[in-house]
């Protein structure tokens, strides 16, 4: 295969290399899947993967993005501009956003150690950096809907509101490492302390 290739060739090549990856990783798993499953499903040359990605962790993030743009699309359909209490829309969007990873294995598979060492690589750290800034950003734009759609004038800001929502997704990462205590439960009452302390602080005077 030709190593140059034109803007729609190489569109076309990337498009089935990422197909293929979805493929994979939903078959076998991160750990279990080779670039050569990607490259013999998508029926292109192992040494133009290399074109287009770094690593499998490369690839893996932005299929992982894409796929994780879809469900933050439906939870900002369900969400933006809601009304009601803040503390009980945090509540129930934690809730609702752990229900969609749960039931996408791709986008539960970030929180498995192999995945999350392999996206740490030098080849997706820049893509992955990335996408925690969009992460970040569009669940704060979320947030900031509430308030202004509930016209809260909360002590806490925006963003220190996403920070919080953030750590309890995080906490799947250490989910293997805390242990002898029922990890969900866990999760359940740091959510709902969230949601009080947020509740406590609407309309309350700027921190």
């Amino acid at each position: 295969m030709p190593k140059h290739f034109s803007a729609e060739e190489r569109d076309s090549i990337k498009a089935d290399l990422i197909e293929a990856g979805k493929k994979m990783f939903a078959k076998y798993g991160f750990s279990k899947t080779t670039i050569e499953d990607i490259t013999q499903e998508a029926q292109i040359g192992k040494g133009t993967f290399y074109l287009f990605f770094e690593t499998k962790g490369d690839i893996f993030v932005e299929i992982y993005t894409e796929e994780w743009l879809k469900a933050n699309a439906l939870m900002q359909a369900k969400y933006m501009n809601k009304k009601g209490k803040l503390g009980d829309l945090i509540l129930e969007y934690i809730y609702d956003n752990k229900k969609y990873l749960a039931e996408s294995p791709l986008l539960f598979s970030i929180y498995d150690q192999a995945a999350l060492n392999a996206v740490s690589d030098k080849g997706a750290h820049a893509r992955l950096a990335k996408f925690n800034t969009l992460s970040n950003e569009k669940v704060e734009m979320i947030v900031n809907s509430w308030m202004e759609a509930n016209q809260v004038n909360a002590a806490l800001s925006p963003k220190v509101i996403t920070g919080m929502m953030t750590c309890i997704s995080y906490l799947n990462f250490h989910r293997d490492a805390i242990r002898g205590v029922d990890f969900d439960e866990i999760v359940k009452y740091l959510t709902e302390g969230i949601s009080l302390v947020v509740a406590a602080h609407e309309n309350a005077p700027k921190l």
